[in-house]
């Protein structure tokens, strides 16, 4: 068992990647080690999906309703849509704020060290893999807290 410092944004990366990884190919002992690393992971991808709930909730201006609906509107009619320029510029405006506030939010959150236990994989394991999920080179970057 390794304990590491690593980033919120790697280990959520991982948590992902991992839960979707087909490990069919690896060793038991290997697929045991993936299983048993997401659970490590688990606690702090869920405390980032909440934080980000949290953010995504409170940072909506108070006509968010309205402005969804408006985009809603603007995605069904397309170029023809019957909202004006004023309208659409106010609407990108706004969306565009509220995803500024949001990220600027976030941004922390993600850069923040955490430390986590785990037992990396055999070389090996990562190989079978890559092949096994169709994954390019760069994929493994997003599982580098347990290589």
């Amino acid at each position: 068992m390794t304990t590491m410092k690593a980033k919120v944004m790697n280990v959520v990366s991982a948590y992902k990647v991992l839960g979707d990884a087909r490990v069919k190919k690896l060793e038991e002992s290997e697929v045991v080690k993936v299983i048993k690393a997401r659970k490590a992971m688990r606690p702090i991808a869920d405390d980032f999906d909440a934080f980000l709930k949290d953010c995504q909730e409170k940072f909506k201006p108070e006509n968010w309703d309205e402005v969804q609906d408006k985009v809603a509107q603007w995605q069904k009619e397309g170029e023809n849509t019957t909202l004006t320029e004023a309208e659409r510029v106010e609407l990108n405006k706004a969306i565009i704020g509220y995803q500024q506030k949001v990220d600027g939010a976030v941004k922390d959150e993600l850069a923040r060290d955490v430390e986590i236990s785990v037992e990396p994989l055999k070389e090996e394991s990562a190989t079978k893999m890559l092949v096994e999920n169709g994954w390019e080179l760069k994929k493994l970057d997003e599982i580098e807290v347990i290589l």
